[in-house]
C-alpha cells in the first residue's frame, strides 16, 4: 500500500514540474433549474437523492423536492403544525426506512414517507445539531455539540451516546461519511477529522501540524469524500483538498502552490467517472486524474448558453443516471452526458433560405443564403459574418447563392443564375469565374482524382473541368453527348458516379466503360419503372451499401451491385417518408432530418432510432443541406436557422425511470393518499384526478406516458407527456389505475405504477339498502298477495251480487217483456173498446144517464190505456230511449182533469180527497205533457192504494224560489237543483205509512209494497220507478216522507221557467171530447169519386171495424197479411195502404219496402199501425218507406184525417204537375191593386230564393212600405205571415227544380236557401205529404 502511495506522490511531483497545463474546452452542457421550476431561492446549502429518485435541495429559505418538473416546497408557516421549524437547511439524509430528515439552525425534523407528516425532535442541545448520517448497519447518527445521537425508531426519539461523549473535537461537524469496512469519518470546520470504527470505539483523531505538509492541511474543512477505490479526499476552505493515506495516516496535498488549480478555496468533491474526481471550488471545476493526478480547469462564461449559472461551487450530487447537480451561490445547475444537446443557430441578420455548409482548415463554417451571400459561424466564438455577392445592392436576388466548395483560402459558389464566384477568405472578395446560364447550379464536386464537377442547367448542362480544361461531352454507349439536370454526385468508386435528376432519376455513369445505367425500381411490388422520387441525399457505409435518401418515397438501400436490399418508408423506425437532407457521421452513423424530426441509424442496426427534440421545429429545411465538420457537429440549415449538435455527444439513455404518483385530486381538492392502499371514493367524490411522474432528469419533457383504468378504458392511453389522468362519473365498484412511462429514448419501462380504487355505492346502492328493498319487495310482495285475496273476495262478492243482479235484471226484463207483450195484444182490443165508445159518444140519441155510464166508461178506458202505456214506457226507460215531448199547458186546468178522475173513487171509499192549487189559474208550465199525466196519475193511485176507508188524501201545488229549497231537500239532491224557481207537488195521504227498510227502493222497478189495503188495482211494481224517471228528465227531483203516525208524503219539484204571478184570468177546461175534431178536418170536401183503400191486419175484428168505418167514404181492399196485399195489389187498384206491423208471413215492414221498391206502386202512401212504441221501432218504420206510423189504440177520427190528409196532398201534387207557379196556386184571390202588390212581393222573394239572409226587412225595402204596414197587407192578401210565404215559395221552387232539372237534392236545398238537409226533407214532406226524392219519383212516372 505504502509503495503505491510513493509512486503516486512521485508521479505527482513530476507533473508539477514538468507538466504545462492548459485550460481546457467545456466537457459540460448545464440546464440551470430555477424560478420556472418552482425553486425560488438560489444559495444551495445541500443536495440529496431519495431511494425513489427524488431530488431534495436545501437552501437557507427552504426546503424543496424536485421530480425534473416542479418543486414542492417546505418552510416554517407559523399557522401550521405540519411545517418546518425554520428554514435554514443544513443537511439532509434518509432513513432505512425511506423518511426524509432535515437538519435546520434550530430542528431536527422527520418527514413521514407514509404519512408525509412533519415530526420534530428535540434535545438538550437541538439548536448545535449539525449533520446526521445513515450508517450501512441501519443506525442513524446525528452529530451536535461535541455529543453524538442514535435514533431509536422503537421510542421515535433521538439517543444520546455517551460512550462517546464528549467527541474529541469542537462544534460545527461539516460531514460524516462511512467505508466499505464501517468505519464513519467526521469532519469537524475547525477540529479535524476523526475515524470512529465499526465497534463505535476512537481509532484515530486526525489534526492539522503546522509546517508538516503530511498531515492534515490547514482552515476549515468542508468536504469529505470516499470514491470507488474507497480512497478518502478531504476539501479545505484554505488550502485546497488532500488524499488520505491510511497506512501511513500522512496526507497528500493540492492547492495552487503544488498544483494548477485556479483557488484554494475548495467546497466539494465528487467522482464523476472511475478515478476522475471533479472538484468543486470558489472559481468554478477542475478535474483530478487519480492515476496520473493531472488536473485540468474548465473555464466558463455564465451569459453563454450551456454555463454554470455561477462559478462560485457549494455542493455536488451524482445522481443514480450518472447526471451530475452543482449548487452555486446563484443557483441549481444540472448535467447529464446522456442529455442530447441540439441547439438551433439563428443568424443576426436576414439571409434568407441557408444552404449547405462546409468547414475550412480553420475551423469556420461557411453557408450559403438565398439573399445575403455567404454566412460565416465561428464555432469556437459563437460569431457570426455575413458577406454579400452584391454589398452596393442589398437586395434579395442580386445576393443568392445555392452551392459552394472550400480548398484553402478560395470558396468556390454558385448562383441561381448559372454564374461560377471565387471568394477569397482572406481578401474577403468575389470574383465572377464562369457565367454558364440557364438556372440553379445545385451543387460541385471534386472527385478522387481533383477533378471538378459543375452540374449546370444551361445548354451545356454538366461540365468537367480536368487540368484546366473543360469537358461537356461524354462518351456514352460509344457517342459523346451532354448530360443534362444533375443535382446529386456521389462518387462511389475511381470513374464510377451515382448521378440524381431534376426528372427523379437514378442514373449510375461509368467513365471507365463510357456506359449510363438507369436506376429503375422494377423489384418494387407495383413500381414497374417507376420514378425514385426528388433525391435530397446518397451515402454509402463501409460495406459499400448505398444509401438513397428522398423527399415523399423514403429511403432506398442498394448493395453495391444497386441491387435493392430495403425501402423505408413508414417503416424500420421512420414514420415518414419526407426526407430533407441524409448524412453520414464520423462513426459510419446515418442522420436523417424528415418532416417529423431528426433520425438515426447506426452502423450494422436495421432500425432508425427517433432523437426526441424540443428544439426542433416543423418548418422546411434545405434539401441536400446537412452537413459535417471535424469535431462531429452536424449542420442542417432551413429557412429560418440552423439545426446543429455533436453527434458523438448523443449518447443512448438505457436509464429506465421509476414511476410514481404524486398527488390525487377529488372534486378539485388535493388529498393525502398511499398508493399502496387502496383508495376509497365516497359516491358523491365523482371528479378524480390522479398526477403521476417518471423520475428521469435526463430529458424529462421527452418522457412520454400511458395509462388505464381496468373496468373503463379497454386499453393503454398513450398521452404524451401530460401527466395527470381525468375520470369522472365513476360507477360504484372496484378498479385499478395503471399508468407507465418511457424514457427520454422512448424507451419503456415495463413496471407500472398502479393505484387500487374503490368507488363506494350510494346508500341506495349498499347490501344494507338492498337489505332493505328485499324486505320491502317481501312486504309489496306480501300487501299484492292480500290485496288480490281481498281484492278476489271482493269480485267474488260484488260478481256474486253482480249475479243476483243480473238474475233480477234478468227477471225484471223478462217482466218487462211479458208487460211489453201484454200491453201489445191490450192495444188492439182497446182500440175496438175505445174507437166505438168515441163513436156512440157522437150519438145524441142517448140519455143523459147512458152518456155518464158511457163517459165513466170512457175514463177508465183512458185510465186502462194509461197502464198499458207506463208498461212501455218502463221498457224505454230501460233501455233509455225515452225523449221527452215538451209544451206549454196550464196547469191548472190539468192539474183539475187529474183530480176528477180519480174523485169517483174517493166518494166510493169515503176518502176525504182535496186539492190545494197555490198557483196562478193562468200559468202555463212546459213539461210533457203525457208523461206528466203519468206522474200525477201514478203519484194519486199510490196514495189511494195505501190510504184506508175514511181517511184523507191531499194534492197540494206551490211555487217554491230557490233561497227556499234548502230546507225541504237533503245535502245530496241540492246540487241537482239550480234554478231560480220550482214547481211543488205534495201527495200526502194518512195511510199506514212505508216501512223504514222498503223506503230505500222505493223508486226501484217492479217493487212492490205489501200494505196495499185494496187490491183493487193490481199494482205493477212500476209506477213511482217511472215517477222518478220522468221527473229526472224534466231536472227536477221526487223524494218521499212517511212515517207511522202521519202517514206518506211523496214531494216533487219541476223547475219555472218565470216567476209564477197570480192572474184573475179563469181558464176554463176544454172539453176533451173535442180533441178529435183537430184532426177530422171537413170530410164534405172528400171528392165525390170515391178512393180505394187497401187496409192489412191479421185481427178479423179490427179488420171488419175499419171497413164499418170507412166503408161510407172509400171503397175498401182487405188482406190478412203482406202477401195476400200484393195479390190483391196486382188485381185491384188502390189509392193507399194502411197495414199492422205485427203480422204472420208478412209483416207491415216488409210489406211496405215491397211497394216503396216497385216501379209502379212506389207512389202510393202507407200508413202503418203498431204497438211498438220504441224510437227505434218508429225509425225502422220511416227508413221502410211509411208515410205515417200511428200508434195503438188510435184514434179513429185522426186515423180518418191523417188517410183524407195524404190523398188530398197527393191531389194537389198532380194538380200542380200541370202547372206553373203562379199566385193562384196559393189560393189567393185579388183585385188589381192587389195583384200588383203581390206580383212585386213574389218577384222580391223569387229573385232572392238562393239568398239565406233574405228576409221581411229586404222586401220592406224593395216595395217602399213599413215594415208593420207589409205585415198587416201581406197577412190579410195571402193568409200567410211573410216567413211561411217564403218559405212556401222556396219549396215550390225546389218542386219546380226536381221537376225540370237533373240536379240533386242537396244542390236543390242550397240554391233555396236551406242550410239544414233534415229540417228541408221536413217541411218538404209537411208541404207535399211525400219526401223530395219520393216526389222526384212520382214526377217521373
Amino acid at each position: 500500500m505504502f509503495t503505491h502511495y510513493l509512486k503516486a506522490i512521485l508521479s505527482f511531483l513530476f507533473l508539477f514540474f514538468s507538466s504545462i497545463i492548459m485550460a481546457e474546452k467545456n466537457p459540460f452542457f448545464f440546464t440551470q433549474i430555477g424560478n420556472e421550476s418552482g425553486l425560488t431561492e438560489n444559495t444551495i446549502t445541500d443536495l440529496f437523492q431519495d431511494s425513489d429518485g427524488y431530488i431534495w435541495i436545501g437552501t437557507n429559505n427552504g426546503l424543496f423536492k424536485y421530480d425534473g418538473y416542479r418543486c414542492k416546497v417546505y418552510r416554517n408557516r407559523p399557522d401550521s403544525t405540519n411545517t418546518l421549524g425554520d428554514n435554514t437547511i443544513s443537511c439532509i439524509e434518509e432513513d432505512s426506512q425511506q423518511n426524509i430528515w432535515i437538519i435546520t439552525e434550530h430542528h431536527v425534523h422527520k418527514i413521514d414517507r407514509q404519512s408525509q407528516q412533519i415530526h420534530k425532535y428535540n434535545t438538550e442541545n437541538t439548536r448545535f445539531m449539525h449533520y446526521c448520517k445513515q450508517r450501512q448497519n441501519g443506525e442513524l447518527w446525528f452529530v451536535g455539540e461535541k455529543e453524538l445521537f442514535i435514533y431509536d425508531p422503537k421510542q421515535d426519539s433521538l439517543i444520546r451516546q455517551p460512550s462517546l461523549s464528549p467527541l474529541p473535537f469542537n462544534s460545527n461537524v461539516c460531514d460524516m461519511e462511512e467505508d466499505s469496512a464501517g468505519n464513519l469519518y467526521i469532519a469537524s470546520k475547525s477540529s479535524g477529522m476523526i475515524i470512529i470504527d465499526s465497534d463505535r470505539q476512537l481509532r484515530h483523531h486526525y489534526k492539522h501540524i503546522p509546517y508538516d505538509e503530511t498531515s492534515l492541511p490547514g482552515g476549515e474543512l468542508s468536504d469529505l469524500y470516499i470514491d470507488s477505490h474507497n480512497r478518502i479526499w478531504i476539501a479545505s476552505l484554505k488550502e485546497g483538498f488532500s488524499l488520505l493515506n491510511p497506512d501511513t495516516h500522512n496526507f497528500t496535498r493540492f492547492n495552487q502552490n503544488n498544483s494548477h488549480l485556479k483557488n484554494n478555496i475548495i467546497r466539494c468533491l465528487v467522482e464523476i467517472q472511475p478515478n476522475k474526481i471533479l472538484i468543486g471550488s470558489f472559481s468554478g471545476l477542475s478535474l483530478i486524474d487519480c492515476n496520473t493526478f493531472n488536473i485540468q480547469t474548465f473555464d466558463f462564461d455564465p451569459q453563454k448558453n450551456g454555463s454554470l449559472g455561477h462559478y462560485s461551487i457549494h455542493n455536488f450530487l451524482k445522481d443514480n443516471t450518472g447526471g451530475l447537480w452543482i449548487g452555486t451561490w446563484n443557483g441549481l445547475n444540472y448535467y447529464n452526458p446522456l442529455r442530447k444537446q441540439i441547439s438551433t443557430l439563428t443568424p443576426k441578420t436576414f439571409t434568407g433560405v441557408l444552404g449547405k455548409g462546409q468547414e475550412d482548415e480553420d475551423g469556420k463554417i461557411w453557408f450559403t443564403t438565398e439573399g445575403a451571400g455567404l454566412l460565416c459561424y465561428d464555432p469556437s466564438t459563437q460569431e457570426q459574418n455575413i458577406y454579400l455577392l452584391n454589398p452596393a445592392s442589398d437586395a434579395y436576388n442580386k445576393n443568392i447563392l445555392k452551392a459552394l466548395y472550400i480548398k484553402g483560402d478560395s470558396i468556390l459558389c454558385t448562383t441561381n443564375q448559372g454564374r461560377l464566384y471565387l471568394f477569397s477568405r482572406s481578401r474577403k472578395k468575389y470574383e465572377l469565374l464562369y457565367e454558364f446560364g440557364g438556372g440553379d447550379i445545385y451543387t460541385l464536386f471534386v472527385d478522387c482524382k481533383n477533378r471538378f464537377w459543375i452540374p449546370t442547367n444551361s445548354k451545356q448542362g454538366l461540365i468537367l473541368i480536368e487540368n484546366g480544361k473543360k469537358q461537356t461531352f461524354f462518351p456514352v454507349n460509344g457517342k459523346k453527348q451532354r448530360i443534362h439536370y444533375i443535382t446529386v454526385i456521389k462518387e462511389l468508386a475511381p470513374d464510377k458516379y451515382l448521378f440524381g435528376t431534376l426528372t427523379q432519376e437514378l442514373y449510375l455513369y461509368d467513365m471507365y466503360k463510357n456506359s449510363v445505367t438507369h436506376i429503375v425500381l422494377n423489384q418494387l411490388p407495383g413500381a414497374k419503372n417507376k420514378r425514385i422520387g426528388r433525391i435530397t441525399g446518397i451515402e454509402t457505409d463501409p460495406e459499400g451499401n448505398i444509401y438513397v435518401s428522398t423527399f415523399g418515397n423514403g429511403l432506398f438501400t442498394f448493395d453495391p451491385r444497386l441491387t435493392l436490399l430495403e425501402h423505408y418508408i413508414n417503416n424500420n423506425g421512420l414514420t415518414t417518408p419526407y426526407i430533407y437532407t441524409f448524412v453520414k457521421d464520423k462513426h459510419n452513423t446515418l442522420w436523417t432530418l424528415t418532416e417529423n424530426g431528426l433520425y438515426y441509424k447506426e452502423y450494422q442496426q436495421e432500425n432508425f432510432t427517433y432523437v426526441p427534440n424540443k428544439q426542433f421545429i416543423k418548418h422546411n429545411y434545405t434539401f441536400q443541406g446537412g452537413s459535417l465538420d471535424s469535431n462531429g457537429f452536424l449542420y442542417f440549415p432551413g429557412s429560418k436557422d440552423i439545426l446543429c449538435f455533436n453527434s458523438s455527444r448523443l449518447g443512448k439513455n438505457d436509464y429506465l425511470p421509476p414511476l410514481y404518483l404524486t398527488d390525487i385530486t377529488i372534486n378539485n381538492k388535493s388529498i393525502d393518499f398511499q398508493s399502496s392502499k387502496p383508495l376509497i371514493l365516497k359516491p358523491e367524490e365523482t371528479n378524480l384526478a390522479i398526477a403521476y411522474t417518471a423520475l428521469d432528469y435526463i430529458d424529462p419533457e421527452q418522457i412520454q406516458y400511458k395509462y388505464k383504468m381496468d373496468g373503463i378504458d379497454e386499453s393503454f392511453a398513450v398521452v404524451g407527456n401530460r401527466r395527470v389522468a381525468y375520470y369522472s362519473n365513476l360507477a360504484p365498484g372496484s378498479y385499478t389505475f395503471h399508468v407507465l412511462a418511457s424514457n427520454s429514448d422512448g424507451k419503456w419501462n415495463p413496471k407500472e405504477a398502479t393505484l387500487s380504487i374503490q368507488v363506494l355505492p350510494p346508500f341506495y346502492k349498499t347490501p344494507t339498502a338492498y337489505l332493505l328493498y328485499i324486505m320491502g319487495v317481501g312486504i309489496v310482495i306480501y300487501g299484492i298477495i292480500h290485496y288480490f285475496n281481498v281484492r278476489n273476495k271482493l269480485e267474488n262478492d260484488i260478481r256474486y251480487k253482480q249475479m243476483e243482479q243480473e238474475k233480477i235484471k234478468e227477471m225484471n226484463e223478462e217482466r218487462i217483456r211479458l208487460f211489453t207483450n201484454f200491453s201489445h195484444e191490450l192495444r188492439t182490443p182497446l182500440t175496438l173498446i175505445s174507437n166505438p165508445l168515441e163513436d156512440l159518444m157522437q150519438n145524441n140519441a142517448f140519455s143523459s144517464e147512458v152518456k155518464k155510464v158511457l163517459t165513466l166508461m170512457q175514463k177508465n178506458t183512458k185510465k186502462m190505456l194509461l197502464l198499458v202505456n207506463n208498461l212501455m214506457d218502463i221498457q224505454k226507460y230501460d233501455a233509455h230511449k225515452m225523449a221527452l215531448q215538451k209544451e206549454h199547458f196550464n196547469l191548472s186546468v190539468f192539474i183539475k182533469e187529474s183530480y176528477d178522475m180519480f174523485e169517483s173513487i174517493a166518494r166510493k171509499r169515503n176518502i176525504d180527497f182535496t186539492l190545494t192549487n197555490k198557483m196562478p189559474e193562468s200559468y202555463e208550465v212546459y213539461y210533457d205533457k203525457p208523461e206528466m199525466e203519468k206522474v200525477i196519475f201514478n203519484l194519486l193511485s199510490n196514495a189511494f192504494k195505501f190510504t184506508p176507508e175514511s181517511g184523507n188524501i191531499q194534492l197540494r201545488l206551490s211555487p217554491v224560489s230557490r233561497k227556499n229549497i234548502d230546507s225541504l231537500v237533503d245535502e245530496k239532491q241540492k246540487p241537482m237543483l239550480v234554478e231560480d224557481y220550482y214547481l211543488h207537488i205534495e201527495v200526502a195521504d194518512s195511510g199506514a205509512g212505508i216501512a223504514p227498510e222498503e223506503l230505500e227502493n222505493i223508486f226501484q222497478p217492479f217493487h212492490r209494497s205489501s200494505q196495499d189495503l185494496h187490491h183493487q188495482i193490481a199494482g205493477s211494481g212500476i209506477g213511482l220507478s217511472l215517477v222518478h224517471f220522468i221527473i229526472e228528465q224534466h231536472q227536477g227531483v221526487v223524494w218521499v216522507n212517511s212515517s207511522q203516525a202521519i202517514g206518506t208524503q211523496i214531494h216533487v219539484l219541476l223547475p219555472l221557467l218565470e216567476k209564477p204571478i197570480i192572474q184573475k184570468t179563469t181558464i176554463e177546461p176544454t172539453d176533451i171530447t173535442a180533441k178529435s175534431h183537430l184532426f177530422t178536418g171537413d170530410l164534405q170536401n172528400i171528392s165525390e169519386k170515391r178512393q180505394t183503400i187497401l187496409f192489412t191486419e191479421d185481427n178479423a175484428d179490427v179488420l171488419c171495424y175499419l171497413e164499418q168505418q170507412f166503408n161510407n167514404y172509400y171503397n175498401v181492399l182487405k188482406a190478412s197479411n203482406g202477401e195476400e196485399a200484393l195479390l190483391l195489389l196486382d188485381i185491384h187498384k188502390a189509392d193507399i195502404i194502411v197495414s199492422d206491423v205485427m203480422m204472420p208471413r208478412m209483416n207491415g215492414i216488409e210489406l211496405c219496402k215491397r211497394i216503396k221498391n216497385t216501379p209502379k206502386w212506389n207512389h202510393l202512401p202507407v200508413i202503418l199501425l203498431t204497438a211498438k212504441t220504441l224510437p227505434e221501432q218508429i225509425t225502422e218504420g220511416y227508413k221502410a218507406g211509411a208515410d205515417e206510423y200511428i200508434v195503438k189504440p188510435y184514434d179513429i177520427a185522426q186515423l180518418r184525417s191523417r188517410i183524407n190528409n195524404l190523398l188530398e196532398n197527393r191531389k194537389q201534387i198532380q194538380k200542380k204537375f200541370e202547372k206553373k207557379l203562379e199566385l193562384e196556386t196559393f189560393g189567393i184571390q185579388t183585385d188589381e191593386q192587389d195583384k200588383i202588390f203581390i206580383t212585386q212581393y213574389t218577384n222580391i222573394i223569387k229573385k232572392n230564393f238562393s239568398n239565406p239572409n233574405f228576409g221581411i226587412d229586404d222586401i220592406c225595402k224593395g216595395i217602399g212600405i213599413s215594415r208593420a204596414q207589409f205585415y198587416r197587407k201581406a197577412k190579410a192578401q195571402t193568409g200567410l205571415s211573410p216567413a211561411e210565404m217564403i218559405k212556401k215559395l222556396r219549396l215550390e221552387a225546389a218542386a219546380q227544380m226536381l221537376r225540370d232539372t237533373e240536379l240533386n237534392i242537396v244542390e236543390i236545398q242550397t240554391k233555396v236557401a236551406f242550410s239544414n238537409s233534415g229540417y228541408f226533407a221536413s217541411c218538404f214532406r209537411q208541404m207535399y205529404g211525400v219526401s223530395p226524392k219520393e216526389y222526384r219519383k212520382v214526377n217521373k212516372i
